[in-house]
C-alpha cells in the first residue's frame, strides 16, 4: 500500500510539474515606430540596414523577427537570442514586422503586434499606401445577420493622399468575383447569396495613382 502511493505522488508530482511550464510571453515592439518612415543606416541605392528592437519577454529562449515586404509578399525571417537586430532591405517599399516568442521547454509561442513602416527609396518624393488593414468581417468569421454584409477597413499612408478603394470579393465556391471600384469611404455594405463562403480584399490607391493590395480574408454567409 506504501509502495503504491509512492507510485501515486510521484505521478502527481509528475504531472504537476508539467503543468506548470510558464509559456513565452508576449514582446513589445520598439523600433521602427508603427507607420513611419524608418531611418537607416549603410545605404546604398537600393538597400538599407534597418535597426530592430524590442523588449525582452519572460520565459523566453529566442525570438523569431519576422518581416515582410508589403509588395512582393516576400517573407525574411531569423532566429535571434537578443533583443535586436540590423537586417539589410530593400528600399522604397513598405515593410510589416513582428516578433515570435519561443523556449525551449514548451512549444507554445506568443506573438507580438504586427507593425508597418516604410523604407524610404533613393530620390523619393511620394510613398506607396501601406496595405489597407481588414477590419471587417474578421478573417474566417461566420455571419448569420443576413445577405447584406458590411465591410470596414482602414488605410494609411505617409503622404496623407489616399484617393479611393477598389473592394474585390470572391465566392471561393465557384471562383466568381464582383469589384466595387473608386470607393472613398472606409466601409461599403454589399449583397451576398447565404450559404458561400468569400474571400474579400482592398486595393488602396493614392493620388499618384500608386497602389496597393491588402491580405485575402475570407468568411462564411451561413444559411
Amino acid at each position: 500500500m506504501i509502495k503504491k502511493c509512492k507510485i501515486l505522488f510521484a505521478s502527481i508530482l509528475i504531472f504537476s510539474c508539467k503543468e506548470s511550464i510558464p509559456e513565452p510571453e508576449q514582446v513589445t515592439l520598439i523600433n521602427p515606430e508603427n507607420n513611419n518612415t524608418c531611418l537607416f543606416s549603410n545605404s546604398n541605392a537600393n538597400f538599407g540596414d534597418v535597426e530592430f528592437s524590442w523588449t525582452e519577454a519572460k520565459h523566453t529562449d529566442n525570438y523569431d523577427l519576422i518581416i515582410e515586404n508589403q509588395l512582393s509578399n516576400l517573407k525574411n525571417s531569423r532566429t535571434i537570442n537578443q533583443t535586436f537586430a540590423r537586417v539589410t532591405l530593400e528600399r522604397g517599399a513598405p515593410y510589416s514586422w513582428y516578433v515570435v516568442s519561443k523556449s525551449e521547454s514548451t512549444e507554445n509561442i506568443a506573438l507580438s503586434e504586427t507593425r508597418n513602416f516604410y523604407l524610404e527609396g533613393p530620390s523619393q518624393l511620394t510613398h506607396i499606401p501601406f496595405p489597407a488593414k481588414l477590419i471587417s468581417p474578421l478573417n474566417e468569421s461566420i455571419i448569420n445577420s443576413g445577405v447584406i454584409v458590411a465591410f470596414q477597413w482602414e488605410g494609411y499612408d505617409l503622404d496623407g493622399d489616399i484617393d479611393n478603394y477598389d473592394l474585390i470579393i470572391e465566392n471561393t465556391s465557384n471562383g466568381e468575383e464582383i469589384k466595387y471600384e473608386k470607393i472613398e469611404s472606409q466601409n461599403f455594405e454589399v449583397e451576398l447569396q447565404i450559404g458561400n463562403i468569400y474571400s474579400w480584399k482592398i486595393t488602396t490607391r493614392d493620388k499618384g495613382n500608386n497602389l496597393s493590395s491588402s491580405f485575402n480574408s475570407t468568411f462564411e454567409l451561413a444559411n
